[in-house]
Parts: C-alpha cells; sequence; structure tokens
C-alpha cells in the first residue's frame, strides 16, 4: 500500500479526508497531481491515502466505513470491481462522496446506482475537468457539514444533526455534546466547535454552547432546554444571549418559550 499525506491550508478549520483506490501506478500520479494542482488553487486542506487494492481499502474502513470524506475510486482494479467495492460500502453504512475513475464508459449506469457523484473517463480528463468535478463535490460535502456536526474520538468519526443537539459543554479541552439522551466526549476547544456550527447555537457561559431550537425557559442566571437540562447562563453572555433569542423567536415559532431575564 502506498499513502501520501498531503496538506493545504485554507479559512476552513475542516480537514478533509480523502482517499484513491487505484492500481496503476501512472493513474496514480496523475490523480494525485491533479489534486495536488487543484488543493492548491482551492486553497484546500486535506489529507490523501492511496490504496492500491480494494482489500486494503475495505480492511481500513471496517470499522468505520465514512472515515473518508471522498473517495477516488478505480472501476477495475486487480480482479475487483469497484463499484462492488462502493457497494459493500453503502451497505455498511457509509456516506462518503464517491467519484469513480476508469477507461471506459460501459459502467455509467451501474455507478449511479451505488449513489457515486462522478463518473471520469481517465482518458477524456485533463486538469480543468478534474477541478471542476472536485469543486462540485466539495460544495455537496460543504452542504452536508452545514447541517451536520461532526468530530472524532478514538480514532472513530460522529456525524450528528445539529437538530439533534441540545448543548456543548466543555472542561480542559474535553467537550462533551449532549444530544438524543446520549452523551459523547470529544478533545477540541469551545471556539473550535462554534466555528463549525450554524447560527441556531450560543454560547452562554465560558464553558457551554446551546441549541436556541432547544430553550425553554430563561431565568436570570439559568436556562432550561426542553430535554430538562439545566444549563448556568453567564452574566458577560446574557445581554447578548438575550438580543439573539429575541431575534430566534421573531424568526420562528415558538409559543412555549417562556423568558423571564
Amino acid at each position: 500500500m502506498c499513502a501520501l499525506e498531503k496538506i493545504k491550508y485554507n479559512t476552513n478549520d475542516h480537514i478533509l479526508n480523502f482517499a484513491l483506490c487505484e492500481d496503476d501506478p501512472i493513474d496514480i500520479e496523475h490523480c494525485t497531481s491533479f489534486l495536488d494542482t487543484c488543493a492548491k488553487k482551492l486553497n484546500l486542506r486535506m489529507t490523501l491515502k492511496v490504496f492500491q487494492t480494494a482489500e486494503e481499502l475495505l480492511f481500513d474502513l471496517e470499522e468505520n466505513p465514512s472515515k473518508y470524506d471522498l473517495i477516488f475510486m478505480d472501476i477495475m482494479i486487480h480482479q475487483k470491481n469497484g463499484i462492488d467495492v462502493v457497494r459493500t460500502l453503502r451497505g455498511k453504512g457509509s456516506f462518503s462522496k464517491i467519484i469513480f475513475l476508469t477507461s471506459t464508459e460501459d459502467y455509467v449506469y451501474d455507478a449511479f446506482e451505488v449513489q457515486a457523484d462522478y463518473y471520469l473517463v481517465k482518458e477524456k480528463c485533463d486538469v480543468n475537468k478534474f477541478q471542476e468535478v472536485l469543486s462540485n463535490v466539495l460544495g455537496r460535502i460543504q452542504n452536508v457539514h452545514n447541517d451536520l456536526f461532526y468530530f472524532e474520538f478514538g480514532g472513530i468519526k460522529y456525524l450528528v444533526h445539529m437538530k439533534d443537539i441540545y448543548y456543548f459543554e466543555v472542561w480542559n479541552k474535553v467537550v462533551t455534546i449532549n444530544y438524543n439522551k446520549k452523551t459523547q466526549k470529544f478533545y477540541a476547544n469551545l471556539n473550535d466547535v462554534m466555528h463549525n456550527l450554524n447560527n441556531h447555537f450560543f454560547q452562554v457561559h465560558r464553558s457551554y454552547v446551546v441549541n436556541l431550537h432547544k430553550v425553554s425557559e430563561v431565568y436570570k442566571n439559568e436556562i432550561v432546554l426542553s430535554n430538562g437540562n439545566k444549563i448556568p447562563l453567564g452574566r458577560t453572555y446574557a445581554g447578548a444571549f438575550e438580543k439573539a433569542l429575541l431575534k430566534f423567536v421573531e424568526n420562528s415559532i415558538a409559543p412555549n418559550l417562556k423568558v423571564d431575564f
């Protein structure tokens, strides 16, 4: 197996994880060269891991089928069919974006049966076409991230719908996320967490961020969420929180919200 690690920086703190499953050294070089060129132009922050057999890819994804945001998948790799490999991953619950790489157009309809995002014919693909396709897929990934909060702990990537999150608590760079009657811990600071949330979340204390959708009652020093959890409201955050909450209520339907500042 050949593994490449490439990091490019942009204003987005997400590091996108890509995989390339390809057995031809020339095609590996072409794809990694195209990706490196596009990463520079798009100011993309990423990692890339290259697999030269389907078995190596499947083994790597055994515990976490959605480990990679995007997989570039050769359709014919040794004796394996790349579409069957992706079908296996989908069966395990993988939501990774897929770009198929191939020398023939014969499998184009099969590719979309496994929810592939694009189908690139190698001989017809130059760096401009590659960048066009990559940009479109990155837009789709960003749309997913806008509605999902993702984090990693113990080598496993978690994705949680933001609408299901009640609050975040941080203590000594250990963040606890409370969602759907569950809690999970991961390592981060609160600024990093806030950067990856939509505008329905608001910091109400130096250690707490709440989902405004989940606020049920508000008192001078305390917020009660719809699941009954009580969150402290810090004095330095109260004024800004009141304005944000009132604006949120104006744009929402919140008939049961009780506010007592």
